[in-house]
């Protein structure tokens, strides 16, 4: 029996923490530079002409401000050469298990410009117009979240063709959970019962 203890215990911890971890919110671009796929931001919408889905990281122009570490330039290209005038989205999605205590800030910036929503909801736009890659524009929220996936995009301006591209830096986000609901531990309950059986079954014959 003490066998069937010990492989309980951790199905109760896992059943116990799985519905209520928070997803990872991820900075654009991957360390190392450059023309590397950045496996967290896709593109979604983009001038004619231009591959959507994947993203790279991107040497920093010199006009751009330089990134800090953990992060890099993206865009769809891998490379900051003149590109196609027009809007490109760039898009990332998390899970929250609850929106309890939700926050997300950070700062970004865009060659020429950009506006970020979270969830279609305006959140912030560059600060210097379409000057965006000059200089970082803060932002921060604690509303429109959702229990599920949730999904930020960035809508960057390339005013003309010219080099473009995409800097987000997350300095936090949270989402803190207090108890679950009764729902939630009829679930759990019933999940470990069920598991129970199983292997005092298998141990009894």
């Amino acid at each position: 029996m003490k066998s069937l203890k010990y492989l309980i215990a951790p199905a109760v911890l896992a059943l116990a923490i799985t519905p209520f971890c928070a997803g990872q919110v991820n900075n654009t671009g991957v360390q190392g530079c450059c023309d590397l796929l950045d496996p967290n931001w896709t593109l979604v919408a983009a001038p004619a002409g231009v591959t959507l889905g994947n993203v790279y990281s991107t040497p920093t122009y010199p006009a751009w401000v330089t990134p800090s570490a953990g992060s890099a330039w993206i865009n769809p290209f891998g490379d900051n050469g003149s590109q196609p005038a027009g809007n490109y989205t760039y898009e990332e999605t998390f899970n929250l298990a609850s929106t309890a205590g939700a926050s997300l800030t950070g700062e970004f910036a865009a060659d020429n410009d950009a506006t970020m929503y979270l969830n279609g909801n305006l959140v912030a736009s560059t600060v210097n117009g379409i000057l965006g890659f000059e200089q970082y524009t803060p932002f921060s929220t604690s509303s429109d979240f959702l229990v599920g996936t949730n999904t930020i995009e960035f809508v960057v301006n390339n005013a003309a063709p010219s080099p473009t591209g995409l800097e987000v830096e997350i300095s936090g986000v949270s989402s803190v959970v207090t108890t679950p609901e009764p729902a939630s531990f009829l679930l759990m309950g019933s999940g470990v019962l069920a598991l129970a059986g199983v292997v005092r079954r298998k141990y009894l014959g």
